[in-house]
């Protein structure tokens, strides 16, 4: 049973900062995030979710959003979703307009459910943090789309090179040696171009304090009394909320 003063005090920070209460409760380790789980669950009527088995079909995309479609023995088809914060609210939400939902939905614990997702979907994991970015936004992945032609490019000027070597070889070292020039002349004047180059001044974005979040300065100290007016100072200049005022 936990105090009811705590509960207020807990409301309380995460209306200031602007999350759910279940996630204040598990940042500062004032209950298990299994038991948390299990109040909610209670609380909207839905039965909890072990996340027992691991080797099942998982779509990455929904599982990404907290959705985790289940068919167990035992189980009808039902999905589970591991909300937090805000979406705890507009999952009461929803039931509260459709009570049916209750019948279709089982709750999981989030880190429950993040390590289940690690098991059941690891190689899918590692292909698509390997080569994601090239098959979904190909212009902003470094990587080759197209090993063919590069490879064949590569063999018919090494077979050039050495032809050119058995036949004529001075010539080739006179072309060897205008390509090096060529290149580092290019690269000279890429870097003097580079240098009259000004940097695009950057946009400021604005955040209200409350969106901002806290962070603690530990800083350590020893036999350094006469420092400390001084980085007192400093941390005040610091353009960032001080804590008292968020």
């Amino acid at each position: 049973m936990i105090d009811p003063a705590l509960l207020e005090a807990v409301a309380r920070r995460a209306k200031r900062i602007g999350v759910g209460g279940d996630e204040v409760l598990r940042c500062h380790g004032l209950l298990p995030s299994d038991v948390i789980t299990e109040k909610i669950a209670n609380h909207l009527g839905l039965p909890v979710d072990p996340l027992l088995r691991v080797r099942e079909p998982v779509s990455l995309g929904a599982a990404c959003a907290g959705v985790l479609a289940r068919h167990e023995p035992g189980w009808s088809r039902s999905v589970t979703v591991a909300p937090r914060g805000a979406g705890v609210r507009n999952l009461a939400e929803a039931i509260q307009n459709d009570p049916r939902l209750a019948k279709q939905l089982r709750l999981a614990d989030p880190e429950r459910f993040n390590e289940h997702i690690r098991a059941a979907a690891a190689g899918t994991l590692a292909q698509d943090a390997a080569y994601g970015l090239q098959q979904w936004r190909p212009d902003l992945s470094a990587a080759e789309t197209n090993w063919k032609r590069p490879i064949i490019v590569a063999a018919l000027l090494s077979v050039a090179v050495l032809v050119a070597a058995l036949t004529t070889p001075a010539a080739l070292l006179v072309v060897v040696e205008y390509l090096l020039a060529l290149s580092f002349g290019c690269w000279a004047a890429l870097r003097f171009a580079a240098c009259l180059v000004r940097p695009a001044a950057k946009s400021r974005i604005e955040i209200p304090d409350r969106f901002l979040p806290i962070y603690s300065l530990i800083i350590p100290l020893y036999r350094e009394a006469e420092v400390v007016p001084r980085l007192i100072a400093a941390l005040k200049r610091l353009d960032y909320p001080p804590k008292n005022s968020m």
